[in-house]
């Protein structure tokens, strides 16, 4: 059984630029990570655990964003098996993992802009084309 993720708030921010802003560095290679670092029982199907979501820039910075998911649904069994062998099942783990990064990249892509960070994704690529010539023929549809 798959839990339900109620809501997701994020707790802290920690965002770090090592190099000034005149050095440019090329080809940065950018980590992205998270990690659940806690859960706990709320009461009998409801926990919350807690995440941080890490971007890293190797030597260019950094940027971290913790925060609690709240959730329901076969959170006993999660939360006990979580407990006994530090391990979740694949379908819950990649539920709260994807939830994590998909609650935080908004934040990151801010938080990189504001302290001279690269996104921490590639952006999307407008390619416009020539439209085609018109034709001195009948047009036929």
């Amino acid at each position: 059984m798959v839990v339900e993720i109620e809501r997701v708030e994020l707790t802290g921010m920690d965002v770090k630029r090592f190099q000034t802003n005149g050095d440019r560095s090329l080809g940065v290679r950018i980590d992205q990570n998270s990690i659940i670092t806690r859960m706990q029982h709320l009461d009998e199907d409801r926990g919350v655990l807690s995440f941080r979501f890490s971007i890293d820039y190797s030597s260019l910075g950094y940027i971290h964003i913790e925060g609690d998911m709240f959730f329901r649904h076969g959170a006993h069994d999660l939360i006990d098996r979580w407990l006994v062998n530090g391990r979740i099942d694949v379908p819950d783990a990649s539920l709260i993992h994807n939830a994590a990064v998909s609650s935080c990249l908004t934040t990151a892509l801010i938080l990189s802009r504001e302290v001279k960070l690269p996104p921490p994704f590639p952006l999307p690529r407008v390619s416009l084309q020539q439209p085609p010539p018109p034709s001195s023929g009948v047009e036929v549809a």
